[in-house]
């Protein structure tokens, strides 16, 4: 595994949050808007696998790995 400096990763996390900071509010509407349709979907598959009867832990482990 590859090592990182930290103050790399520091200085990237900034250059990211500063990009998304300067987006114009259409790209943030459109990026909310399919964040709440995959939130929304994995909720869904979640609902739907309890439904069926399958083990709780199973589901839980699903959701885990849609977040």
């Amino acid at each position: 595994m590859d090592n990182v400096n930290p103050a790399e990763v520091i200085a990237d996390a900034v250059g990211a949050a500063e990009k998304k900071a300067l987006l114009p509010i259409r790209d943030l509407l459109i990026r909310s808007f399919l964040s709440g349709v995959f939130l929304g979907y994995a909720t869904s598959l979640v609902m739907v696998i309890l439904a069926q009867g399958l083990p709780l832990s199973w589901a839980h482990s699903l959701s885990r790995w849609a977040s």
